[in-house]
């Protein structure tokens, strides 16, 4: 559409139409089980707010007088519970990960090496191994994997490039994966192939939406019997991790070890250096999430109120 013809009507009927299971040419939305996936709330909000950006360029060009996206009614996102798992919920995830798929490098090795460094899925799934200290117990983080597969050469912040430790319990597997890792094409701008630590089952780079479906989910999940049919054999019912709600994102795994160098007194100027935060208030909210303080709280307040 030319951006001067752009109405609010609209851009409200464009949000609307992402929200909706149905394309507007369904002649039987009560019956038809869904045309399309809706959109999901963050979605809707970026994709409004580049066409807001894009029109206040056109004001600023005097093209256009008013912004037709702003004040447009947008779904609201489900509230995100920081979930920190202890080390039981941690054990009983990986378990059901290697379960699952026992010696994937994109399963067991990736997230207990996520939980273990603080990385973001995104700087874990592009890890060159040219960028692997074995010998030191170090990955440097300096790409970052997009949603569409491709790698950027540049972390979110100055901070994000940075470089990160180990333990001592994934040095060995950290060094066949090292030396297992396989080329990958179209990922790595001018360097086509390159080679990645971590990939798909099949050796394609990791994308966000599938590892999570295939990988992640089940985990949580697990997974139900799968008859023999054309093509697959029989698969017996698999239980997943079976933790307590809420349950816990892939991200969570980066605030939990946060969480942890906190209670263990590690200084906060440390924590963000590890973790490559520039504000010290996004390190902050690590030195406020475990029970323990909760219950020091309801103690001292216990306390002041005369109990024992």
């Amino acid at each position: 559409m030319r951006v001067g013809s752009i109405l609010k009507p609209d851009v409200t009927a464009w949000v609307v139409e992402m929200e909706g299971v149905h394309t507007a040419s369904c002649r039987s939305p009560v019956t038809c089980p869904g045309c399309k996936p809706p959109v999901g709330a963050a979605t809707i909000e970026g994709a409004v707010g580049v066409l807001r950006a894009v029109l206040d360029l056109a004001i600023e060009a005097k093209l256009i007088r008013d912004n037709p996206a702003r004040g447009v009614r947008k779904p609201k996102r489900d509230a995100h519970v920081d979930r920190v798992l202890d080390p039981d919920e941690e054990a009983a995830l990986l378990d059901a990960l290697d379960r699952m798929f026992p010696g994937r490098v994109d399963a067991g090795l990736f997230v207990e090496l996520a939980a273990d460094t603080g990385m973001r899925w995104e700087e874990t799934s592009a890890i060159p191994p040219s960028l692997v200290d074995t010998r030191r117990q170090r990955i440097h983080i300096a790409w970052v994997m997009e949603r569409d597969g491709t790698a950027r050469p540049y972390a979110k912040s100055a901070a994000g490039n940075r470089s990160v430790t180990y333990g001592d319990h994934l040095s060995a597997r950290m060094k066949e994966a090292k030396i297992a890792a396989r080329e990958v094409k179209g990922v790595f701008p001018g360097d086509d192939p390159g080679r990645l630590v971590f990939t798909s089952e099949n050796g394609k780079e990791l994308r966000y939406s599938n590892w999570h479906r295939r990988v992640w989910r089940p985990a949580l999940q697990g997974m139900p019997e799968r008859q023999m049919v054309k093509g697959h054999k029989f698969r017996p019912a698999v239980k997943g991790a079976d933790l307590d709600d809420p349950q816990p994102t892939p991200h969570d795994l980066r605030h939990s070890f946060g969480t942890r160098l906190a209670d263990e007194g590690v200084p906060l100027h440390d924590i963000m250096a590890l973790m490559g935060h520039e504000d010290v208030r996004s390190a902050q909210r690590y030195l406020h999430s475990r029970e323990e303080r909760f219950d020091r709280a309801r103690q001292a307040l216990r306390r002041a109120r005369g109990g024992s």
